[in-house]
């Protein structure tokens, strides 16, 4: 039996091969260790200009809210960094708080897209694998 797939033709085989290719082998512990030191080293280095802004908002946005100079009360780099980390976090909770209200409120409409959202999933798969007219 064939199945078409959108993207190439597949033909379900008759018979195992005789000869089977060989795996690749498996990354070493070693290798993966260095794999995620290396994206969590690329992820801080890309994240640090984004708390360090961040923390000087937080921290000016206080100062301004009291109608005070920030310049009268610095902060040294780490400190910017630590209030970043604040700030984000604030920001993080209003949006997990406001996802919650919004379910809370509005449950049933959020089954329904839950639910749309799934039976599309479940016809996009489903067109992947059609079967294919053998006559023609």
């Amino acid at each position: 039996m064939q199945y078409r797939s959108k993207e190439l033709c597949v033909h379900a085989p008759q018979s195992l091969p005789q000869e089977r290719q060989p795996h690749p082998p498996a990354p070493s512990f070693t290798q993966k260790v260095t794999s995620i030191l290396t994206i969590s080293s690329l992820f801080i280095v890309v994240m640090t200009p984004f708390a360090y802004l961040g923390g000087r908002a937080y921290h000016d946005g206080w100062y301004a809210a009291l109608r005070l100079d920030p310049n009268m009360f610095p902060l040294d780099p780490q400190g910017v960094l630590v209030e970043g980390a604040i700030g984000w976090g604030e920001v993080l909770s209003t949006v997990m708080d406001t996802i919650c209200h919004v379910i809370a409120h509005y449950w049933l409409e959020a089954i329904g897209i839950l639910a749309a959202i799934a039976a599309r999933f479940i016809v996009s798969i489903d067109g992947l694998l059609t079967p294919v007219d053998e006559s023609g």
